[in-house]
């Protein structure tokens, strides 16, 4: 038996918390439209699923006078990853400690990136258990295909602007504990001067590009899905 510790820290991005003023109309817009789940709800937040996310959540909707990212949460590959995550994180000033956990998930990490966004790391999670009217016919499906809406299948990646990329890119990489997928070179030549940076798209599941106003903030967060045609991929 194999007992040694995996290559990376960093298992996959795990869940998104969106803030909404207007969470009914969220709400119906990832239910109906999008064809996501309700996996729970608790005080101002709803925690939703794709059908083929196979943790508890991926999106949390929470109720905010203003829209934004409240945090993104990345999974560690094991106990010992998560602690070696938080020391590497505290180290940089950026560490702001440690929670006992939320719906769907054990204790985790929070920091903060160069920019002020709000991550957090966490192992212990809980797995979704499809009911009999959702269980798969496939073993590597986490329920079966529910043709509702748009129907997306699972959270895909998240893009967010950044003032500083190559703090961005450092931070990610050498705390955080990402692999870089991905690099282009933007050049902005004849705009006016908050566009003339020049910096790079660093890892494909967390792509993140200049903020026009110098703020950072959300760009988009995108979720796949499948064509199904008589019900079968």
């Amino acid at each position: 038996m194999n007992d040694a510790e995996p290559c990376y820290d960093i298992a996959h991005l795990a869940h998104v918390e969106l803030l909404t003023p207007k969470p009914d109309e969220s709400l119906r817009f990832f239910l109906d439209v999008m064809g996501m789940q309700e996996s729970a709800r608790t005080g101002d937040s709803v925690y939703l699923r794709g059908w083929d996310d196979y943790e508890h959540h991926t999106l949390k909707l929470t109720a905010s006078k203003k829209p934004g990212i409240g945090h993104f949460a990345f999974r560690a590959t094991s106990p010992a990853a998560l602690q070696r995550r938080a020391q590497a994180l505290q180290a940089t000033g950026l560490g702001v400690g440690w929670t006992d956990g939320d719906v769907g998930h054990g204790p985790a990490y929070l920091c903060t990136d160069p920019d002020g966004h709000n991550i957090e790391i966490y192992y212990e999670t809980e797995w979704f258990k499809p009911t009999a009217a959702l269980k798969p016919a496939l073993k590597n499906q986490a329920a079966r295909y529910s043709a509702n809406g748009i129907g997306v299948r699972r959270l895909d990646h998240l893009n967010l602007l950044a003032n500083d990329i190559k703090a961005t890119r450092v931070f990610l990489e050498g705390s955080v504990g990402l692999a870089d997928r991905d690099q282009q070179e933007l050049r902005y030549r004849l705009y006016p001067r908050p566009y003339r940076r020049q910096g790079t798209l660093p890892p494909s599941h967390l792509c993140r590009r200049f903020a026009r106003t110098g703020a950072a903030r959300s760009r988009h967060l995108s979720r796949t899905w499948r064509a199904y045609r008589n019900g079968a991929a």
